[in-house]
């Protein structure tokens, strides 16, 4: 048992929009690690992110899945004026988005399909077909937010779509053929889970289709665990998951990379440690 604190730690739920086919698998997780950090004796208030940005806060620890803009503003309000501890931290969120991503990882030299921000009145790409067009500014809220691109009519039907969304910018990355590998890590603990994700017919938007099943590259786990830990500490996130394509001589290339998502095929396991991360991040004064 620890040593109580005076005031409960703030679990922030994610809000729907940002869980589109996973609002279950989302709420799952964090009620995980609230039920471990409960059975250490730690209080919990659990809260939606409207809830969250509009009251009053005084606590040592706020951790959770949120990514609406009045939530982020509100954590670092909380991270200047009291020193409240977040997970994972407001900046480290904005880091995942399409457009910051792509750019971290070039400066830090994470192996990444070729890509390009292109307007969406330009149909005329640098990158061949088959392609893959992604919302550039935030995350997939919608199907429509990320398409498989097989030639220039799908590319001017996608980019009229994004267009009349109100969405200027889009990320064109290259379809790299191999082996699609799903992976999960809580950076400053020993967790990482990777899997296949259509060997098991595990999806969101059904788009992993376009990959094709595994042919079971053989690829060094360990390898990608030292390239998820290093993207994790480049963009601030601690509690991650992506996605990768393995080729035929088994090296990688990260596609995709999230704050915190569901780890619905080893949720148990996951929050075990974001559970203990968070306890050894708790100031042990309070506030």
């Amino acid at each position: 048992m620890h040593s109580p604190i005076s005031y409960p730690l703030i679990a922030v739920k994610r809000d729907p929009s940002f869980s589109p086919n996973s609002v279950d698998n989302d709420s799952r997780i964090l009620g995980a690690v609230v039920h471990r950090l409960e059975a250490e004796g730690y209080s919990i208030h659990v809260c939606e992110e409207d809830e969250f940005a509009r009251a009053e806060w005084h606590s040592p620890m706020v951790f959770g899945m949120y990514r609406k803009e009045e939530t982020l503003k509100r954590l670092r309000q909380l991270e200047q004026q009291h020193k409240t501890v977040v997970l994972n931290k407001p900046q480290g969120i904005n880091n995942c988005r399409r457009a910051q991503l792509q750019r971290i990882m070039d400066h830090h030299g994470i192996p990444q399909p070729e890509s390009a921000i292109i307007d969406t009145d330009d149909t005329v790409l640098a990158i061949p077909y088959p392609c893959w067009m992604k919302r550039a500014s935030g995350y997939s809220m919608e199907k429509g937010d990320v398409a498989f691109v097989p030639n220039q009519a799908k590319a001017e039907e996608t980019l009229k779509d994004f267009m009349e969304r109100g969405i200027r910018k889009v990320l064109v990355s290259e379809h790299l053929r191999g082996d699609l590998v799903k992976f999960y890590g809580v950076e400053g603990t020993p967790f990482f889970y990777s899997f296949y994700p259509t060997a098991c017919s595990h999806s969101k938007f059904g788009l992993e289709k376009h990959n094709g099943k595994p042919k079971g590259y053989l690829y060094d786990e360990e390898c990608l665990h030292k390239t998820a830990t290093k993207l994790a500490k480049a963009t601030g996130i601690q509690v991650y998951g992506g996605d990768c394509i393995v080729w035929p001589d088994g090296s990688i290339r990260i596609i995709d990379f999230n704050d915190w998502p569901s780890f619905s095929p080893c949720r148990t396991e996951a929050a075990i440690h974001i559970a203990q991360r968070i306890i050894n991040l708790i100031p042990q004064h309070g506030i």
